[in-house]
C-alpha cells in the first residue's frame, strides 16, 4: 500500500525548494520578466527611450493683472522643471467661455502644455498647484505612445 502522505511530503519540499531558488535569483528573475529593457546585464537606457509625454491644462483666474499672470506662469514652469518634466510646447489659449462657473466666473484663462518626463509622478507639482488661489483647475493626462 502507498502511502500519500509521503508523496505529498515529497511534493511539498520540492515545491519549497523550487521557490527558494528563485528567491535566490530573486532580483534577476524580477528584472528578467518585469523589466521592458533587460538584457541579462545592467544597461544604461538612452533618455529618450525612457521618456514619456504628458499634457498640463490648466484655467488660471482671468482677472488677472498680466504681471501677475506672468509672474504665476513663470511659476509653474519653474515648478514643472522642478519636478523633473522637460516643457515640450507650451501653449497660452488665452481667455474662453468655460462650461460652467469656476468661482462665479464665465470665463478662465488657459495654458496647455506638453511635457517630457521619464516617470508620472507630478506629486509635488500637484501639492503647490492647489496651494496657488490663481490656478482654478489643473489636469495631467499621460499622452498614448
Amino acid at each position: 500500500m502507498v502511502h500519500f502522505h509521503g508523496y505529498f511530503y515529497a511534493i511539498a519540499l520540492f515545491l519549497f525548494a523550487l521557490l527558494d531558488s528563485f528567491s535566490i535569483i530573486r532580483g534577476h528573475f524580477y528584472m528578467q520578466f518585469y523589466s521592458p529593457s533587460y538584457d541579462g546585464h545592467r544597461k544604461i537606457l538612452n533618455p529618450q527611450e525612457t521618456m514619456r509625454q504628458y499634457e498640463l491644462m490648466m484655467i488660471l483666474d482671468p482677472s488677472l493683472a498680466e504681471s501677475d499672470r506672468t509672474a504665476l506662469i513663470a511659476d509653474i514652469e519653474i515648478e514643472l522643471t522642478q519636478v523633473g518634466a522637460k516643457v515640450v510646447t507650451a501653449d497660452h489659449p488665452g481667455e474662453r467661455e468655460l462650461a460652467y462657473r469656476i468661482h462665479g466666473s464665465t470665463t478662465g484663462y488657459y495654458l496647455l502644455y506638453t511635457l517630457d518626463k521619464e516617470s508620472g509622478d507630478f506629486q509635488s507639482a500637484i501639492a503647490a498647484f492647489n496651494i496657488k488661489t490663481n490656478i482654478w483647475r489643473h489636469m495631467f493626462v499621460r499622452l498614448d505612445d
